[in-house]
């Protein structure tokens, strides 16, 4: 079984899915993770990191409950899967974010894979105990140049925060904010300049 069979395979494994979200738990996620750091660094070739986070998740928590959290984060999940490639992965890194791995992928790919989920994805309502909801998102991305998935977290989980308060609003849709950080292009510039 080749390398890219056996990612294939392991992503849609439903023993690996959170039942709670429909998406690969924590644990999981962390794991693809590091096997797709060490084979990037083995086929020297780089890969993207995606943070999602639900805006106010705590608060629509308390506010709407435990499992009408969970149902929107699992509608979430399985709208942005129908969106990623066949060998992507998608998990839960948090309660209230989902981290996409994106094996070779470059800063335009990554770039692409979050304007399809920013218009595919949150245009829409969430149908959710009888209620369409809105979903208001924030983003954070990170390449891998061979460094270890830790540093390629921690730089998502930077920007991810740094959309998150403040750093970075879409002009055309302020529910979704944005930073980048890939391939030395200057994040500001890059997440102004691809959404219109």
């Amino acid at each position: 079984m080749g390398e890219e069979d056996f990612w294939r395979e392991f992503s849609a494994s439903s023993l690996h899915l959170e039942a709670a979200a429909g998406i690969l738990d924590r644990e999981t996620i962390l794991n693809l993770l590091f096997r797709e750091a060490d084979r990037a660094q083995r086929m020297k070739t780089g890969f993207c990191v995606l943070l999602l986070r639900i805006d106010q998740f705590c608060d629509r928590r308390a506010e709407l409950g435990p499992e009408t959290c969970d149902e929107l984060l699992r509608q979430l999940g399985a709208r942005v899967i129908r969106r990623l490639r066949s060998y992507d992965a998608i998990g839960r890194y948090a309660e209230d974010t989902l981290l996409l791995v994106l094996p070779g992928c470059n800063p335009t790919g990554a770039a692409l894979v979050y304007e399809r989920i920013r218009r595919k994805v949150l245009d829409l309502p969430f149908l959710v105990g009888g209620e369409n909801l809105r979903c208001s998102v924030h983003f954070g991305f990170a390449m891998s140049h061979g460094q270890s998935p830790l540093f390629v977290l921690h730089d998502a989980e930077r920007l991810l925060d740094r959309a998150r308060h403040g750093g970075q609003a879409p002009a055309a849709d302020s529910r979704n904010s944005v930073a980048f950080d890939l391939d030395g292009v200057d994040g500001e510039k890059f997440g102004k300049d691809i959404v219109r």
